[in-house]
């Protein structure tokens, strides 16, 4: 039988205080001065400028809402190119607590199902091994049929790994991508 884990009340409210704003004056001192260290180490940990190959990612988080820009190094005629395949060369995104974020096709190439029409349900936080990680759906080719993934960022000091895991016909499929910190 599979073991169940499950967040302490303690973490449970310190990720709700996190992701919804709320005030925090009418805490404790010791807790207010943990929120802000977690806070601090959110930012630093997933926050900034990232690539891999020619695609540049920035990420910020301010008040509960993740916003994603994607962008391209390419130049010239494989700008031209890539902009006609893609849409553009400047995509951002953004995911908010409580919300339901449609992020369509530019979703779809960040959490790795590429060509899959993206929505994001929700989002944790990881504490102890740094990591955040998304909950989503994309619907089937025929748009019958929805599939559900989750997106795991797990920080490390030189950038963050993105693990995309979901399942199609009984099958999990899982992708990997490490994005290296710039600057």
């Amino acid at each position: 039988m599979p073991t169940v884990t499950m967040m302490s009340l303690q973490n449970l409210c310190k990720q709700a205080v996190l992701k919804f704003g709320i005030a925090t004056d009418k805490l404790p001192e010791s807790i207010i001065e943990e929120l802000k260290t977690l806070e601090e180490r959110l930012y630093i940990d997933f926050t900034g400028l990232y690539g891999y190959g020619h695609e540049n990612l920035s990420i910020d988080w301010t008040g509960g809402m993740w916003s994603f820009t994607h962008s391209t190094t390419l130049e010239g005629p494989l700008l031209k190119h890539y902009e006609a395949m893609r849409g553009g060369h400047l995509t951002t995104m953004e995911i908010k607590v409580g919300e339901e974020s449609h992020l369509g096709l530019a979703g779809g190439k960040l959490f790795l199902v590429p060509g899959a029409n993206v929505f994001v349900e929700c989002y944790d936080f990881d504490f102890e091994e740094l990591k955040v990680v998304f909950h989503g759906r994309f619907p089937s080719v025929i748009g019958e049929k929805w599939y559900k993934f989750k997106s795991t960022f797990s920080s490390s000091r030189c950038g963050f790994k993105l693990k995309t895991e979901f399942k199609i016909s009984n099958k999990v499929l899982s992708r990997e991508r490490y994005w290296s910190r710039l600057g």
